[in-house]
């Protein structure tokens, strides 16, 4: 079964695995090949009754590789925007080599949490809902920490908007049977009272910190990277904010 308890409480069902699917892109190398830097072109998404407008690179295109998801994941997260790196043009016989299956991957995932998934006690409580959204990513098989989850405000310290971040390394088995190793974050914050997500995954650090620091503006306020550091493999991630 997709869907987990994340939190103690009755009736309380949080997406765990299925998250994944809405981020999941080609299993590649851990050290792909030199990923092409994003042109300066953008696209914005921008959605005025969340007050959220940011931009991300047009040469993305739409994802659809969470079309599988079950049902009920369908109906407790809706994407808002899904996008990742053009797939390689494998052969539609053999299949791709494992040069394609190599190369630099990226996406980014949008979800809003629907809050019918939760009693209204559990909604209100943002604070642990949120966590619970971005610690899913601990719970995965074969996940390895990225430091600990972390908890910032974003813009600095006057802002009141509240952000809940994790991030993991995950191993990906490909179509050739070689196991190797993404990275993924997941970054929720309440916007008009709506839970919303972050899903980023890369194979690289290059595109995984350029999605990561895509800038967003909530409600006209001045745009801000969406994560102020960078994401190491083998970091504990300090100085972005209190530890959870």
């Amino acid at each position: 079964m997709c869907l987990q308890r994340a939190l103690s409480g009755a009736g309380l069902t949080t997406v765990l695995c299925c998250l994944s699917l809405y981020a999941q892109g080609p299993a590649t190398t851990q050290q792909p090949a030199k990923p092409v830097a994003p042109s300066g072109a953008t696209l914005i998404f921008d959605d005025a009754s969340l007050g959220l407008r940011f931009g991300y690179p047009a040469q993305m295109v739409k994802d659809t590789s969470a079309a599988g998801a079950s049902e009920e994941a369908r109906r407790c997260l809706h994407a808002l925007l899904s996008i990742r790196t053009r797939p390689p043009a494998c052969d539609e016989h053999s299949g791709c080599t494992e040069e394609q299956l190599s190369a630099p991957f990226a996406s980014l995932s949008l979800l809003e949490f629907d809050r019918s998934c939760v009693s209204n006690d559990e909604w209100q409580n943002h604070d642990r809902l949120l966590a619970s959204l971005t610690k899913t990513l601990y719970t995965t098989p074969g996940a390895e920490a990225i430091g600990k989850p972390l908890v910032y405000d974003y813009g600095g310290e006057l802002s009141s908007q509240k952000m809940h971040m994790g991030a993991v390394k995950l191993p990906e088995k490909d179509p050739l049977g070689k196991t190797h190793f993404v990275v993924r974050m997941n970054i929720a914050t309440m916007v008009h009272d709506r839970a919303v997500l972050w899903v980023i995954q890369a194979n690289n650090h290059h595109q995984l910190n350029y999605l990561e620091k895509t800038k967003v503006s909530f409600d006209g306020k001045p745009p801000v990277a969406l994560f102020p550091l960078d994401i190491q493999e083998k970091s504990d991630t300090k100085g972005a904010g209190s530890q959870q």
